[in-house]
């Protein structure tokens, strides 16, 4: 007698009655021993002239590792960690099908070969199902450059048919919330809600695998029949603190928003979402809830403000905060009915992030051919009042490359102002108002930040200004083609549905900013950054100065010679008064320092620098003292 659910055959097919917390299992597949009946279909590239497609598809794996390729081998094998790894996975491997496994077939860069491969199921009986229906599965996946033509534009997706595959349904980002080049957990367990094919009897899935490196691999494969109530927080937009670290004297008052999912099989009634800030010692310093009334099956409900006034720090600390979805009825799926997230307020720091969690760089079709690969990658910080602040520092992360020791990175501050309101700094539309130099030694790691004072080129400290958009952009600019650098990132705060809801107050507060042209000089920076989200390793620190130095005629102070110089520059200081520390620093156009001189308790100085070894130009000398500073250009000419 056949079960309830019709059964194709045993090998492919599983069909259970355990009810799981209210989801009964009504299909699944391990992938025991075989693909079972799962069919590999290759979509791009086809020309067997370019690439032998006759083993370069989806591929049954008896251990679930990723580790017949040469990225990735049997030393570092990445390793599904599903509940049935030990019988058996399914596996796209870009990486090997892109290699051969052989070092020297590792890409320097792109492009790759652009695959696009399906892994459909054989034919499921859904026709006895009564109720709504969920997919579930278990990944693990990394992947690089999205290829032309990925369904939806996805890198990983999956689709459903209810004819046998003469329509499907539109594809769903199976890969949401993952950066590019970044891993996935090995354990991820993924709910994809499919409505509407209950009933059917000619039911299909289907995985697309649609990128040009590295590799998915899928296991424990269900279906199942949805709980009644099953309300979602969703993880993939919610609106956190525009800073990780904010400064006690910058904060500003910021709303609320996430969208929630009834995954239920159930219409929810009396749906209300709660936003509640606790500080460090667990007191509740704010909440405020946002009603829905009746959320149907299958609907999500996005972009949808709460409407309050918002919360704004008053005291330093660590705050948290949480968003719980309820309803009348008691949720049998409560581990997804909450999420959180941190922030801190300190005193003098704006950061994004804690840590680098990657480095990462543009793929290569962002350029033009033979265009030089210069890029930006920085963040965005927003003073509403200045008060007597300055900048202090700038720390920013970036992966060494031997190829690029001893070029420099140009690290700058600019006032922004969106005149076009186009969310992006158009370059008419941002002032340089800080410009620090890093020369790269070829050994940096991009875990280990690095750190700089904030100095005009001049060597002048810089005033903060109030109601002022500041990004600060780590800028490499190179000759190079095929190849750039890498700067830190990371994944651990997605900003996006924090931009859109201070957006809808008429005050958008951004976070990355990115860039990518030969010249950039000539680019736009825009806030959309890299797929799959994430922000630069990029901070800014502020101090307090309570008198600001006078600013002397250099006419009157200085003199120089001789000018132009060959050999040896001399400077002769005269003073009003007797300075406790007189500092005299060359510096070169680009306001990198290669000589400094101090002298204590004088009233006149006079000092040579040996300039035999500077190639012709023009130069700095900065003289700061106990009340003013002044700064003069000199000329080198041999």
């Amino acid at each position: 007698m056949k079960n309830l659910y019709a059964v194709l055959s045993l090998a492919t097919l599983l069909f259970l009655s355990v009810n799981l917390r209210g989801q009964t299992v009504i299909y699944t597949e391990e992938f025991n021993g075989s693909a079972n009946g799962w069919v590999a279909s290759p979509v791009s590239p086809l020309d067997s002239s370019f690439w032998d497609w006759s083993d370069n598809k989806w591929a049954w794996s008896a251990t679930g590792a990723a580790n017949t390729g040469a990225f990735f081998n049997t030393a570092i094998a990445p390793t599904i960690q599903s509940p049935t790894v030990a019988n058996g996975s399914m596996i796209f491997n870009a990486d090997f099908y892109t290699t051969q496994g052989s070092t020297t077939n590792v890409p320097s860069g792109p492009p790759y070969v652009p695959f696009i491969c399906h892994l459909t199921s054989p034919n499921i009986d859904l026709s006895a199902v009564t109720a709504p229906v969920s997919l579930q599965f278990n990944q693990f996946l990394r992947f690089l450059n999205v290829s032309s033509g990925a369904p939806g534009n996805f890198r990983a997706s999956v689709t459903w048919s209810t004819d046998n595959g003469t329509t499907w349904a539109a594809p769903v980002n199976v890969g949401d919330g993952q950066n590019v080049n970044q891993y996935g957990a090995n354990d991820a367990e993924k709910t994809v809600p499919i409505p509407g094919v209950q009933g059917s009897a000619n039911f299909l899935l289907r995985f697309t695998w649609s990128s040009d490196f590295y590799f998915w691999v899928l296991d424990d494969i269900k279906l199942l029949e949805r709980p009644p109530h099953d309300l979602q927080v969703n993880e993939n937009f919610f609106a956190v603190a525009p800073n990780l670290i904010w400064p006690l004297a910058m904060v500003e008052t910021f709303g609320f928003l996430s969208d929630i999912t009834n995954l239920g099989s159930q219409p929810q009634t009396n749906v209300n979402l709660n936003i509640t800030i606790e500080d460090e010692g667990s007191n509740v310093v704010y909440t405020e809830d946002l009603g829905y009334g009746t959320v149907p099956i299958d609907s999500t409900i996005e972009n949808e403000p709460f409407l309050g006034a918002g919360f704004l720090p008053t005291e330093m600390g660590v705050y948290t905060g949480t968003y719980t979805i309820s309803a009348d009825s008691a949720d049998l799926e409560p581990d997804n009915n909450s999420l959180t997230f941190e922030f801190s307020v300190g005193d003098t720091l704006f950061a994004k992030e804690i840590a680098p969690t990657s480095a990462v760089l543009p793929a290569g079709g962002n350029w033009d051919v033979d265009e030089p690969w210069s890029w930006a990658y920085g963040n965005y910080f927003y003073v509403p009042e200045a008060g007597n602040y300055f900048f202090s520092n700038v720390w920013f992360s970036v992966e060494g490359n031997a190829a690029f020791a001893g070029e420099n990175l140009t690290i700058r501050v600019y006032e922004w102002t969106d005149d076009n309101e186009d969310a992006q700094a158009d370059p008419g539309e941002r002032e340089p108002v800080a410009t620090m130099i890093y020369t790269i030694t070829g050994d940096e790691m991009f875990e280990n930040l690095i750190s700089l004072p904030v100095k005009t080129l001049l060597g002048e400290d810089v005033p903060l200004q109030d109601d002022t958009q500041y990004l600060v952009m780590v800028e490499f600019a190179t000759d190079e083609t095929g190849s750039t650098l890498s700067f830190g990132h990371s994944i651990a705060v997605d900003y996006d549905a924090m931009t859109f809801r201070s957006d809808l107050d008429g005050k958008p507060r951004y976070s990355r900013m990115l860039g990518i042209n030969g010249n950039l000089d000539e680019e736009p920076y825009g806030s959309a950054g890299f797929t799959g989200g994430g922000v630069p390793s990029v901070r800014i620190s502020l101090k307090i100065v309570d008198e600001v130095k006078e600013l002397l005629n250099p006419a009157e102070v200085l003199n120089i010679s001789p000018n132009p110089a060959n050999d040896y520059v001399a400077f002769d200081v005269t003073l009003k008064e007797t300075s406790s520390l007189v500092r005299i620093e060359l510096l070169d156009m680009t306001g990198k320092s290669f000589g400094v001189r101090e002298f204590q308790n004088l009233k006149e100085v006079s000092t040579s620098f040996n300039t035999a070894n500077l190639a012709n130009g023009s130069y700095l000398v900065r003289i700061d003292t106990d009340y003013g500073y002044t700064t003069e250009m000199f000329v080198v000419q041999k």
